[in-house]
Parts: C-alpha cells; sequence; structure tokens
C-alpha cells in the first residue's frame, strides 16, 4: 500500500511520489495509466520521466477523462493537453463517454498479464493535487486473476470503445496551422459531445439516482442550439423555470435537468457508496426495490438537516441581542443594491461585481472577527459556526437572478471530518430579517419557523 500525503506512515505503508510510481511501474514493460483528473505539470512530468529511464520500444499510454459531456469543459482540456509534449512511444487520449471513468489504475505489463505485472489501484490522479496537498491510496494488487480484470478493463476501453477516444497526438498534427483553436474544436467535437449526452449519459442518469458530495454543485452547459431546444420540450413546466434564459451558453441545473434533488453529507457517504457506482457526476444508484435504502438515506438526511436547522435557530434566538444592527443595515443595503442592478436591462460592469463582493465578504470577515472575541468565542467553539466564502458572481442579469433565488439552496449544512456543523448562520439570519423567504416552503419537510422571533431587537 502506497499514500501521497499526510497519513501517518505505518511499517506497511509506504510514501509515494510520482519518482517512486514511475520506478514501480518498471522500465522494461509498457505501462498503461487511467486517471479520471490530471494535471498539466504532472502528466508532462510523468511522460519525460518514463522516457528518461530508457525504454527501448516500450509504450506509455494514458487515458483521462473529459469530465462531462459539455462541448466547452472539451474543449478547454484538448486545449491543455495538447501542449503536452509526447515521444515517439507515448499516446495520451481522452475518454469522451466518460461518465462512469472514475478510475485510477496504473498497470506495468509485457504481452501477457503474470506475477510479475505491476497493478496498482486506488484514488490517486495523476495531478499535481494528488502527490501534494490530497490524501490519496494506492494499493498494489497480488492477484493475477484481479491484474487480468485491469488489463482487460484496459483493452475495453483501448479497443471496443475506441470510437469514444481522442487520440491527442493525431489532435496536435491536426492543429498545426489553425488560428483559431477554439472554433475548429467546437466545429470537430460539438455533435459529438451532444449526441453522447442524448445517448450513453441520459439513459445512464435516468435509470438510477444521483446523490452528490456535499457542498459540490454541478451544472452541464448546452453547445449547441438543437441540444437545448430537444431539451426544453422535454422537460416539466416547473424545471423549465429554473433555466436561465438569453446566457452566451445557456444552462440549467442539473438537479432539475434530472430529478436529482439529494446531497450527501462526507458522513453519509459510506452508506451510499457500497452500493453504488461512483461516477464524475456523484454516486449513481441504479432504480429497484432492492435499494430501498435509498429512502432510508434520505429520511435520515432529513432528520439529520432538521435536526442541525433547529439547533441553528436556538443560537439565533439566545444571540439575536448581540448582532450588529448596523452590520445588518449594511448587509441589507447591499442586498438592495443587487435587487436595483437586477432591474437593469444590460450587462453588469465588472466592477459592480467586485464591489458586490467586497460588500458580502466584508460581512462575513467583520462576523468572523465578531465570533473570535472574548465571551463570542465560546459560543463558536461550543457550536462549531464557520464562515463560507460568497459564490462567485456570473456575468449576466439572468444568472444574478437565480443566484438570488436560488441564494439559500447554495448553504449547505453538513458535517467537516471533525463532526462541526459547518454553516452560514448570519446571512440565513438576516434573510429571514428582510421577510422575503418563504421558511414552510423552502424547507420543505422542516416545521414552520416563527420569523418575528429572529428579527433584531430595535
Amino acid at each position: 500500500m502506497f499514500y501521497s500525503n499526510k497519513l501517518h506512515n505505518k511499517s506497511n505503508i509506504q510514501k509515494l511520489t510520482l519518482d517512486e510510481l514511475v520506478n514501480r511501474l518498471s522500465c522494461k514493460s509498457d505501462v498503461f495509466v487511467v486517471s479520471c483528473f490530471y494535471g498539466l505539470d504532472t502528466i508532462q512530468n510523468f511522460f519525460d520521466k518514463m522516457y528518461d529511464c530508457g525504454r527501448q520500444g516500450r509504450s506509455t499510454t494514458v487515458i483521462v477523462s473529459s469530465q462531462g459531456s459539455s462541448t466547452d469543459r472539451l474543449i478547454s482540456i484538448l486545449k491543455d493537453l495538447t501542449r503536452v509534449k509526447l515521444h515517439q512511444t507515448q499516446k495520451l487520449y481522452v475518454y469522451e463517454n466518460s461518465s462512469l471513468l472514475h478510475t485510477k489504475l496504473y498497470l506495468s505489463m509485457d504481452s501477457n498479464v503474470s506475477k510479475n505485472t505491476c497493478c496498482l489501484v486506488g484514488s490517486l490522479n495523476l495531478s499535481d493535487n494528488a502527490f501534494s496537498s490530497n490524501e490519496e491510496i494506492l494499493v498494489d494488487i497480488a492477484e493475477t486473476k484481479d491484474k487480468k480484470a485491469a488489463s482487460d478493463y484496459i483493452d475495453s476501453i483501448l479497443y471496443e470503445n475506441d470510437k469514444s477516444l481522442i487520440d491527442v497526438k493525431e489532435l496536435q498534427n491536426e492543429m498545426k496551422g489553425i488560428k483559431d483553436i477554439d472554433a475548429f474544436l467546437k466545429a470537430k467535437y460539438a455533435k459529438k459531445c451532444e449526441a453522447i449526452f442524448n445517448g450513453t449519459l441520459k439513459d445512464f442518469i435516468g435509470n438510477g439516482y444521483i446523490f452528490f458530495k456535499a457542498q459540490r454543485n454541478f451544472s452541464l452547459t448546452y453547445p449547441q442550439k438543437s441540444l437545448w431546444d430537444n431539451w426544453l420540450s422535454n422537460i416539466d413546466p416547473q424545471s423549465r423555470k429554473n433555466l436561465i434564459p438569453n446566457t452566451k451558453n445557456p444552462r440549467l441545473n442539473v438537479y432539475d435537468l434530472l430529478g436529482i434533488n439529494e446531497e450527501i453529507d462526507e458522513a453519509d457517504t459510506i452508506y451510499i457508496k457500497q452500493n453504488s457506482v461512483e461516477t464524475n457526476l456523484g454516486y449513481w444508484v441504479p432504480t429497484g426495490k432492492r435499494h430501498d435504502f435509498i429512502q432510508e438515506t434520505i429520511n435520515k438526511i432529513t432528520d439529520q438537516r432538521k435536526e442541525r436547522y433547529d439547533s441553528i435557530n436556538n443560537i439565533l434566538i439566545q444571540n439575536r441581542e448581540n448582532l450588529s444592527n448596523d452590520t445588518s443595515k449594511r448587509l441589507k443595503d447591499s442586498f438592495d443594491r443587487l435587487n436595483m442592478l437586477l432591474t437593469e436591462d444590460k450587462k453588469l460592469k465588472e466592477n459592480d461585481f467586485d464591489e458586490l463582493k467586497e460588500e458580502f465578504c466584508r460581512f462575513i470577515r467583520e462576523k468572523s472577527m465578531w465570533f473570535e472575541k472574548g465571551e463570542n468565542k465560546e459560543l463558536y467553539k461550543q457550536n462549531g459556526i464557520y464562515f463560507n466564502p460568497m459564490p462567485n458572481f456570473w456575468d449576466d442579469i439572468p444568472a444574478v437572478k437565480e443566484f438570488r433565488e436560488s441564494f439559500f439552496d447554495d448553504i449547505k449544512l453538513r458535517h467537516s471530518k471533525n463532526g462541526k456543523k459547518i454553516v452560514d448562520v448570519l446571512f440565513e439570519y438576516f434573510e429571514m430579517e428582510k421577510g422575503e423567504v418563504n421558511l414552510n416552503k423552502k424547507l420543505g419537510e422542516w416545521k414552520k419557523i416563527d420569523e418575528e422571533s429572529f428579527k433584531p431587537k430595535g
């Protein structure tokens, strides 16, 4: 077993660096890597190190995910990876049909799998963070039959699903002399992305549920008007209200599009994960009676959220006199200015976003400092109140409107690894003060809260 960072070293666990990974994969065999995510520097260093160790006639093949079905995302990845210098026997592929590609697999073998075949499987992507700041593990597979299964898996990608592979080296040759790279890549791949989304990805997700990890948002970008029109005609009216019209790349939240409305805490991932397939969209669970645990998990999550929300309400009731009316007014002014900007039928200027973001961030900083002072520090320690950063503003009015409407949907109630509640108490507090949130509707199964009890005195 190998670890990449921050794990306590034990006698049977070895620190894994990129150099050690290259050494483990052996310079005398063909090497195959499947990695959902990548880092440009790491992938270049990996290819260079594999070449420098004198691999005469041996190949190095790396396959990474396109990370969804968005044309814009794919173009960004391809522009990135075409900067990688590939030597003669090295191959780099992007796997387009990637809803299931969440693999981290490192295989070194001769023509046939044997006991000498090196097979490492785990959580380590070929990325910068994986070797620097993340806590990742690779396990050295011992059984020959398991190594054979890994080899068959790679063969299935390279040969059975080869039409879904983009050969980066071939693309580098095609792009020589092309001035407008973006236009070239869009013309080449937009329809293919659309077909993948309307085919495999839609059918795959439609036959089950997706649970997102806490504090993870995912949206789909539509590269073609035809794809947009197709979904517009098929989704229900309620979801249609959540569309963001008139943007350069129309978006629809994946929750609304696919009927996904569940998000799980880190503590619940083990419960879901054992009966799911982990994809780059989240944990996918197929429909069926044998998966009654889904409803149990939903109920469990609902109970946890209600319990946490009730405890937050108690904090607000007990401490409302200590909350600054001056800060309350300034935050309300910020909301009012945002509302005023929303009425303008034009794009917001960049400095408008900067000023608004600064106002909200200043509010968070001041409240954070308030909790660090004297007697307030005990409240901070006892209840584990933290302040989440403001989400980034988008660059058009419809997007800002959607941000405002979903403002409290972006406040995540979850546990950290230490079990502390992480909530943005004060944003919720001041929104209730304005009387603009129908809590009974917003919180669904949660009991109706008396908003008047949360208004600051004076």
